[in-house]
């Protein structure tokens, strides 16, 4: 596999972790910035065989451009309601998807006050966070004025109540293995040094076994009041590594077979 980093995550030690690990394992790979507003890398990349981006988002549009296999394991073509159809009650957020400028008619904004909200796909066009009624109203106002945004009035987004949550774990599905974790956050504040016990790893393998959207994922898991929860699925390509062990990232991927 040839690896194609991009060079946005220079301040967290995970990517230092992984151009570290590629040498190491003589992997071929190179470093690159997109130059802004294309889908074209600096310096241009010349890649053989079998390639994959990690990096930021902006990378689905190289990858597309260069027709790179598999290039990303990419969930931006599932929404909410495609992982409630197959996790149902094991989400922690289970609530309505519309669009943004619908939100305002759902249940749960009139009964809510605050209610959480994100994007219903993996785009990520804004972090999901809780909103009063006010801050919304102020907020989708603002986006409505911009000429240009990634947020948009048909944007598909998923409403809930809010939830409460002890703690937070990433782990890495590659053929439906945990091959590693991390936390990211307790009590909402960024924490990588809890350890990730059986339950949660042994957790994220049952739900990959009732479904996987890619062979390989990150699915992130919540320690609430009522049990383990699956906080949501991310596209492996551009997930933060916290505090995960990324050789073995790096080994599994590599071990994936081309069928």
């Amino acid at each position: 596999m040839y690896w194609i980093v991009q060079d946005c995550f220079s301040n967290e030690a995970g990517w230092a972790d992984l151009l570290q690990i590629l040498e190491a394992f003589g992997l071929p790979h190179s470093v690159h910035s997109i130059v802004p507003g294309t889908d074209e890398l600096a310096p241009k990349a010349a890649p053989v065989g079998r390639v994959l981006a990690v990096g930021s988002y902006a990378l689905r549009r190289v990858v597309r451009a260069n027709n790179w296999t598999p290039g990303v394991f990419d969930l931006k073509d599932f929404t909410h309601a495609d992982f409630w159809r197959h996790w149902d009650d094991r989400l922690l957020n289970a609530g309505t998807e519309t669009e943004l400028r619908s939100v305002c008619d759902t249940a749960e904004f009139r009964e809510c006050d605050p209610f959480f909200l994100r994007p219903a796909n993996d785009e990520k066009p804004f972090p999901g966070r809780l909103f009063t009624r006010a801050k919304f109203e102020e907020w989708s106002a603002k986006i409505a004025r911009r000429a240009e945004s990634r947020l948009h009035s048909v944007t598909r987004v998923m409403i809930s109540a809010p939830r409460e949550i002890y703690s937070e774990f990433r782990t890495w599905i590659i053929d439906g293995r945990a091959v590693t974790g991390s936390s990211y956050k307790l009590a909402g504040v960024l924490n990588t040094a809890l350890p990730v016990d059986d339950e949660v790893t042994g957790f994220a393998e049952a739900c990959a076994r009732i479904w996987s959207p890619r062979r390989a994922f990150c699915l992130d898991i919540a320690k609430t009041p009522g049990g383990l929860k699956i906080v949501e699925a991310n596209t492996i390509n551009f997930a933060g590594f916290y505090a995960a062990n990324v050789g073995r990232i790096v080994e599994a991927i590599e071990g994936l077979s081309e069928s």
